[in-house]
């Protein structure tokens, strides 16, 4: 439970917001901070103390989760990928697959096959 001493037991519930709004391209460590009733250098060193990593990289890594779902399993277009898991910039969007992925958002697909069609949904 939080206490004034231990913010980290808020960080259940930030990780519970970000993955409600995930494709929502404004999410941010301060508003998730603000949220959780923190101030925005205690709720990223309580952050970082309990998931390891940035709240920032943790948003991308999420995303970038999500989008190697969509882009295993639809037809969809890379920009359109971006869009949905909350990345504004579908170059910036690329850039960041490749850092934490180690390739192309379409050599990802390549690899693992997009073998729906356009009717399967």
């Amino acid at each position: 439970m939080y206490t004034r001493t231990n913010p980290r037991g808020r960080i259940p519930e930030a990780l519970k917001l970000i993955e409600e709004r995930l494709r929502d391209p404004n999410l941010s460590p301060s508003g998730i901070a603000g949220e959780s009733g923190l101030d925005l250098p205690v709720f990223c060193r309580a952050f970082k103390q309990v998931t390891g990593m940035t709240c920032t990289d943790y948003i991308s890594l999420e995303r970038i989760r999500a989008a190697k779902q969509l882009l295993s399993r639809h037809d969809l277009l890379i920009k359109q990928v971006a869009y949905q898991v909350g990345f504004e910039n579908p170059n910036y969007f690329s850039r960041r697959f490749r850092e934490m992925e180690g390739r192309t958002p379409s050599s990802y697909r390549q690899l693992n096959g997009s073998a729906a069609s356009p009717s399967d949904g």
